[in-house]
């Protein structure tokens, strides 16, 4: 299982390494032998994943914190592609990242989940929702307030409907009074 946090410049990389470091830092057992670090294999693995994305820069040795925001992100996914992961937690994976990067990292997300790999994302942006997703569960007070699966999701309320449940306003809940309410 991996994650891809919200906050890549704070919890998803370190900017003043290089960009084959950050891609393999939390994989270093898999790249080592004895202690000693494979060099050939983990630039090898990087170089492909790194190309897999589209990362453009200037090499694996670019120090990642003088890449753009797209591309900083296209690290953070490109990590999880030099393993054997299962499971990719997303948390707002577009946030702060420019359109053209955006239709990239919709396109990675989409060829992972092609290729077998359970993609679980979180987002706040409509758009991205309904059309990365297979299913939706909303997800209010901490507990799942309704699903939509892909047809549902094509439909043309699909937007309301996600909206309603995440207020409370799908008619599944009984809305709690208002402190102002006089229930004595």
């Amino acid at each position: 299982m991996a994650l891809v946090p919200e906050d890549r410049k704070g919890a998803g990389l370190v900017l003043g390494m290089s960009v084959l470091n950050n891609a393999t830092l939390p994989r270093l057992p898999d790249f080592s032998l004895g202690g000693w670090l494979r060099g050939g294999a983990r630039t090898a693995a990087v170089d492909r994943a790194m190309t897999s994305v589209h990362l453009r820069g200037k090499g694996l040795r670019q120090q990642v914190g003088t890449l753009s925001g797209g591309n900083q992100q296209k690290v953070v996914l490109a990590r999880w592609l030099t393993g054997h992961v299962k499971v990719l937690l997303l948390d707002e994976p577009t946030r702060g990242v420019d359109v053209g990067a955006r239709s990239e990292i919709y396109r990675i997300v989409t060829d992972l989940a092609a290729s077998g790999m359970a993609v679980v994302m979180a987002s706040s942006d409509m758009a991205e929702i309904l059309g990365l997703a297979h299913r939706v569960h909303v997800i209010r007070d901490g507990a799942v307030a309704g699903s939509l699966d892909r047809a549902e999701l094509s439909s043309d309320d699909a937007q309301g409907r996600i909206f309603r449940l995440a207020a409370g306003l799908d008619g599944t809940t009984i809305p709690l009074p208002h402190p102002q309410d006089d229930v004595s």
